[in-house]
């Protein structure tokens, strides 16, 4: 069986990164569209593709000899139910892919900044002739750090729903009775040989060196918002304490505070 990476949020932590460092190398194949948003009914921005397809798509890529790697790279694969996670298991199961989930974590508040940034981008450069997913298609990858964001800006804008914060527990909770064992990363320490060293163990492929300059749709944005200002994204933000209160349970109080603010609870 080929191992197939099934990447499961967080949205706006280093997915574009990965995808790019990893479909580069010759013993990996994440296709050649990053996000075909699996698990979202009704929902595309490849309306060329048939997502019904996916596995035979997929099946044709796993032909190469070469390839020791498949992935998909859809942060909102983590809103996926556990209905639609087994019936992926099992297709899975079917086509000789064996899945192996990935979740990257990131400091909820500065998620929400980078989501809301992103969000405040498309707006502004919404053409009159264009849906909003049509828009979001073609900025996402090329995004700019110039552009304010107010706190009014992250507590009233609503996101589309590829960039919402998960709720994390329920999501690994999904994937972990599924699937088993997963890989869980953060995006503060991502881009280091020793997290990537883990990844490569974890997927299955020999460790190669990674660009760690260049970090794709990365916005410059957390600076921008005062330790008051970000108490307030952490107290009203759905998610955002129930997402941090679960990491310092989980990876630790210590851990947590020395990658993320600390919130005053």
């Amino acid at each position: 069986m080929i191992n197939l990476l099934l990447y499961a949020g967080c949205a706006r932590a280093g997915s574009t990164w990965l995808y790019g460092e990893l479909n580069g190398r010759g013993d990996c194949d994440l296709s050649s569209i990053k996000e075909y948003f699996l698990f979202m009914d009704g929902f595309t921005l490849n309306p060329d593709f048939d997502k019904s397809s996916f596995f035979d798509h997929y099946r044709k890529l796993a032909e190469n000899p070469e390839i020791k790697l498949l992935g998909e790279m859809s942060p909102s694969n983590g809103f996926a139910t556990i209905e639609q996670l087994k019936e992926f298991a099992t297709k899975a199961t079917l086509y000789g892919f064996n899945v192996r989930p990935v979740i990257i974590l990131r400091d909820p508040i500065n998620q929400k900044i980078s989501e809301t940034k992103l969000d405040v981008i498309a707006k502004l450069s919404l053409d009159s002739n264009e849906n909003m997913s049509d828009t979001f298609k073609r900025y996402r990858q090329n995004t700019s750090s110039d552009v304010p964001v107010t706190l009014d800006n992250v507590l009233t804008i609503s996101v589309p729903f590829e960039y919402r914060l998960l709720n994390w527990e329920k999501t690994i909770e999904n994937y972990r009775q599924v699937f088993g064992n997963i890989f869980i990363g953060f995006y503060e320490t991502l881009f280091t040989e020793n997290s990537m060293m883990e990844l490569c163990e974890y997927l299955q492929i020999p460790y190669t060196d990674f660009n760690f300059t260049r970090v794709a749709n990365k916005l410059l944005d957390v600076n921008e918002f005062t330790d008051e200002e970000k108490q307030m994204i952490y107290d009203t933000i759905p998610h955002c304490k129930q997402n941090y209160e679960y990491a310092v349970e989980n990876f630790g109080n210590d851990f947590i505070k020395s990658i993320w603010w600390t919130p005053n609870k």
